[in-house]
């Protein structure tokens, strides 16, 4: 009775011990999981990325499972120190099988950063440790990231499971007395628990999360600012800017909604395909609705004699709403070329308000959506601006004329650029595409005065001086400023507008996030007879002819010292057009991976099993018999019906032996002990006794059969 209380205590002991590595490896993937979420999300904002966030994040932890499982496999061929290391194998097959192809980039991502998660978690020293005191600096990195960049607002699945991930971590942490298994079969819930259609209002904590996090930003920027830093931050400022260094920041500043889709179709000329151009939009701020400019672009249409459906080929009236995130500015910052501007259903007069807008400041605009690239557009411009301002118009437009601090080189250069050109037009494309052969850099300097600022003349003259005949590379502070001043000298009225240029994705989102690095300066020249005309002369990004509606084959960018905006261009549909190949595709890939997989299993097996073989028949009696009792108690472990728990002891064996071979094992077994304890010199094994050990493993893999 008593031996009897004793094995069920064992047997409840080693349940007990599984039951707590079962929890201990939920929490565990628990952790990681967390940990590939904030890493995938970070990996977007830093560097702009679109890629399926939930779907990458899942992907990686679902190779990660499936490399656990290998290794597992790989324990029983090799040392556990070198099993994870093998992982690498199944890897290079999978990325030699995909290759190159370009429907499965991500995937091929998602199975390096799987691997590299279970490498290093494989080997990390202080695991326990990092569980404990590791979710708390996720959930302050998270909390970061929510308040600072506007994310896991629950836009995708990815966030719900990153809540539902570090509410039973961090409770767990907090709370030792209960399993983690409790905790986990709460986050199952959360994640099963449909979303309610009215959810809880946490208007008030965001608003104190939203204060906190835009107090220690602007703490940050004062700090920076008394002690003279000349690094400024990309994001939405006023002219007051010397073209210093420049530090790139992805906080949102502007969140965009439109029913309208992101892209342009086009028929390409050469292929016939029907084609998707990703949109540009500039976001102008300060100037409101520019009714003149809306008024000198209706009379060029009917002094041109532009049809209406003709007019269309070039232009067409658009919708955005736009909310303000983290920008500090009572600029009303809409699209250029506004028609109209409403906020709160209420008209927004002018360009600017009395006092600086909050977080959520709301703007519906109409726009008119105007395709400067369009060549029948570029024609109708040369030809309207052949000639030149009237006198009265010189005198309105004198602030944009002037030409202060302008050293004689740079009058030089002005008049050497457009000396062949006829009309202003020409003379603007001709400054535009001089400026985009010069480098382009944040890591930059100002004027030759560290006070010169685009806010006068004489300081975009100054800045543009040393941009353009010494440090030769800068951004669009430097660019523009020096476009404006070849332009003046050229007799050409221009000015500089600030704001956002952004270019949309090919998905179609329900917002769509303006950060911080798509703040942007541009040049603006006013052409008789038109009214202002946007350019691009800023190396880094594309001009108006690259994303014109009117294509019939991308065009190609010149390359340069730097690294060109990309304007993508895909087949309109192509999933559905490969409707049946993609799945097919899908499924013949993964056959093949899962094969390989077999295979290399199948050959780690085969190749173990033979070199034990080669190992025992090599061997001597003693080694053999070594050998052979090791198999004889896998194989009774493995035959008997009830937990086994091996104290060490020979004996034990015996007990759970068949009885048929009981009193033959007994002696294999002191044979076994003879050798390991005695004199094996003296004490050796003979024939006899080895191949009592042999039968003995016959019978016993026979009776399992």
């Amino acid at each position: 009775m008593k031996w009897k209380l004793g094995l069920s205590l064992k047997k409840i002991a080693v349940k007990e011990k599984i039951s707590s590595l079962f929890a201990d490896k939920i929490k565990e993937f628990f952790f990681i999981f967390s940990m590939v979420i904030l890493g995938v999300e970070i990996y977007v904002q830093l560097s702009g990325a679109d890629m399926p966030r939930t779907a990458f994040s899942v992907g990686i932890m679902v190779l990660f499972l499936l490399f656990c499982l290998l290794e597992i496999v790989f324990k029983e061929f090799v040392k556990a120190e070198i099993a994870p290391l093998l992982n690498i194998l199944p890897v290079l097959v999978i990325l030699v099988l995909l290759g190159n192809n370009q429907s499965f980039t991500f995937f091929n991502r998602a199975v390096l950063v799987a691997f590299i998660c279970k490498l290093v978690w494989a080997y990390i020293p202080f695991k326990n440790q990092l569980l404990i005191y590791g979710c708390f600096v996720m959930d302050l990195l998270a909390i970061y990231i929510v308040f600072a960049l506007g994310c896991f607002r629950g836009d995708y699945l990815s966030d719900k499971l990153l809540f539902a991930l570090l509410v039973p971590l961090t409770i767990s942490a907090l709370q030792r007395t209960y399993p983690f298994m409790y905790f986990a079969i709460i986050s199952l819930l959360i994640i099963c628990l449909p979303m309610s259609e009215n959810p809880i209002d946490w208007t008030k904590v965001e608003q104190a999360g939203d204060f906190l996090a835009e107090k220690v930003l602007n703490t940050t920027y004062s700090i920076s600012s008394a002690f003279g830093s000349s690094i400024y931050e990309t994001g939405y400022s006023s002219f007051d800017i010397t073209g210093g260094k420049l530090r790139r920041s992805g906080r949102p500043q502007l969140i965009l909604s439109s029913a309208e889709n992101p892209y342009f179709v086009y028929t390409d000329s050469e292929t016939g395909k029907r084609m998707k151009l990703r949109k540009t939009i500039y976001l102008v701020g300060g100037l409101g609705v520019e009714n003149d400019q809306l008024e000198d672009w209706q009379s060029f249409l009917e002094k041109q004699g532009v049809s209406e459906k003709e007019a269309k080929e070039f232009s067409s009236v658009s919708k955005v709403n736009i909310d303000y995130g983290y920008i500090n500015t009572p600029d009303e910052i809409s699209p250029v070329n506004t028609i109209e501007l409403q906020s709160e259903g209420n008209e927004v007069v002018g360009g600017s308000a009395s006092k600086a807008h909050k977080k959520g400041y709301h703007l519906q605009a109409h726009f008119l959506n105007i395709d400067y690239g369009n060549p029948n557009l570029m024609e109708l411009l040369r030809k309207a601006s052949q000639e030149s301002l009237a006198p009265e118009q010189e005198a309105a437009l004198s602030d944009y004329l002037k030409t202060d601090g302008c050293s004689e080189q740079m009058k030089e250069l002005a008049k050497e650029l457009v000396a062949d050109k006829t009309n202003d037009f020409d003379k603007c494309k001709t400054v535009e595409a001089f400026l985009r052969k010069y480098p382009y850099t944040t890591n930059a300097v100002g004027g030759h005065n560290q006070d010169s600022t685009m806010e006068t003349a004489k300081g975009m003259a100054d800045i543009a001086d040393r941009f353009l005949f010494e440090t030769k590379e800068g951004y669009c502070v430097h660019y523009t400023s020096s476009m404006v001043m070849l332009l003046r000298l050229s007799g050409i009225p221009a000015r500089a507008v600030q704001g956002f240029r952004y270019t949309y994705p090919f998905e179609r989102q329900e917002e769509y996030v303006v950060t911080g690095d798509c703040a942007h300066t541009w040049p603006e020249a006013y052409i008789n007879g038109v009214g202002w005309v946007p350019f691009e002369p800023t190396g880094a990004y594309a001009t108006a002819e690259t994303y014109s509606w009117y294509q019939n084959a991308n065009p190609e960018i010149e390359s340069v010292n730097y690294e060109v905006e990309d304007i993508d261009v895909v087949e309109v549909n192509p999933v559905e057009k490969q409707g049946k190949s993609l799945p097919l595709e899908i499924a013949k890939i993964t056959g093949i991976i899962l094969g390989s997989l077999i295979l290399l299993i199948g050959l780690l097996f085969g190749g173990t099993t033979a070199i034990k073989q080669i190992k025992y028949h090599r061997g001597t009696k003693e080694q053999r018999l070594t050998l052979d009792v090791e198999q004889i108690k896998k194989i009774l472990v493995k035959q008997h019906e009830d937990t086994f728990v091996d104290r060490g002891l020979l004996s034990d064996y015996v007990d759970i032996a068949p009885d048929y071979i009981k009193e033959d094992l007994s002696v294999v077994f002191d044979v076994y002990y003879r050798v390991k304890y005695g004199n094996e010199k003296v004490h050796g094994v003979s024939q006899e006794e080895n191949k009592l050990a042999v039968d003995i493993r016959n019978k016993l893999r026979g009776r399992g059969a």
